[in-house]
């Protein structure tokens, strides 16, 4: 029996380690001081520059009154007359660029603080050979934190390069104010 369990180990180790499967989580940004890569502009100081952008009417700017972890975030306050809703550009850490490599991330989330609710979120990625999007299936909730998670493989096969993402943007249909936190990759 003992050498039945030993073997019976021994094909399930082999498995998982030959496995394409990736279970490790890899922070994209943290927002946290000092994970910023310093290349977005010229100046010596990390500034919301390096980490964030505002992509379409989402006027972002870090926040540190309530953060999902650590002690700041950054906040997007969309308000758009007309056509509703914005995008927030968010460039990628030192962590994740020093940390990717070699890695298979199969899923991408944020964690999101929504002061409406109940909604949905658009993802793109971009990468070093284009753009792809997808909608998120989860909806967040009014006045809580919410991890949203996107399956990626779907991009993957279309051609998304998980080692090579140079920046996300993360669309919100409905104006208002939502807080973006630890977007991390596994």
């Amino acid at each position: 029996m003992t050498r039945l369990c030993m073997l019976f180990i021994a094909i399930v180790f082999t498995v998982c380690l030959a496995s394409p499967c990736f279970s490790e989580s890899i922070s994209f940004q943290s927002f946290e001081e000092d994970q910023a890569v310093d290349d977005n502009n010229s100046n010596e100081v990390q500034d919301s520059g390096d980490y964030f952008y505002d992509q379409w009417y989402s006027n972002p700017s870090f926040e540190d009154t309530n953060p999902h972890t650590g002690k700041r975030a950054v906040i997007m306050r969309s308000k758009n007359p007309g056509d509703h809703g914005g995008t927030i550009g968010v460039y990628p850490s030192k962590e994740f660029k020093e940390n990717v490599q070699g890695k298979k991330p199969t899923k991408l989330s944020v964690w999101v603080y929504d002061k409406h609710g109940d909604n949905t979120i658009e993802l793109k990625i971009l990468d070093a050979k284009g753009s792809y999007k997808l909608w998120s299936n989860e909806r967040s909730q009014r006045n809580r934190w919410t991890k949203i998670t996107w399956d990626i493989n779907g991009l993957i096969k279309e051609g998304l390069d998980p080692n090579t993402i140079e920046k996300i943007e993360l669309y919100e249909w409905s104006d208002g104010e939502y807080i973006f936190d630890d977007v991390t990759l596994e």
